[in-house]
């Protein structure tokens, strides 16, 4: 974070309203947590060398926070992939993740099927190579 001129008690706070702003309290971390975590990644102030490391699932694509030296194994679900398994069965989980509202599929293919056409050779006027 320093590269993009912030101090790292400044990003914790940023990332700590970021996840504030997509969960709904009570909050399952508190920014003292949240603190804690940051300390044992960076390797500061509580901790004089790193021991969490960010890791990041191949399968979501989703980072998350293990041990130094934590391998990952093909198939191995991550924190996030163990959420979205239990989250329609998991009242917790629901509460503090509410479901989004589900994407009309229908406007989305009707306006890719227009700038499909728009862009297709023959298209009046606006074909690339006229």
């Amino acid at each position: 974070m320093r590269s993009h001129g912030l101090t790292a008690a400044e990003a914790l706070i940023l990332a700590y309203r970021a996840y504030q702003s997509v969960t709904q309290a009570p909050y399952r971390i508190s920014l003292d947590r949240a603190f804690n975590l940051i300390s044992y990644v960076d390797g500061i102030w509580l901790a004089s060398a790193p021991t969490l490391t960010v890791l990041t699932c191949p399968g979501c694509g989703c980072e998350f926070i293990a041990a130094v030296g934590t391998t990952l194994h093909p198939g191995d679900a991550c924190p996030f992939c163990k959420l979205l398994e239990r989250f329609h069965v998991d009242h917790r989980i629901q509460a503090s993740y509410p479901a989004r509202p589900p994407i009309d599929m229908t406007a989305r293919q009707l306006g890719m099927l227009a700038l499909f056409h728009k862009l297709s050779p023959g298209a009046d006027g606006d074909n690339p190579t006229e």
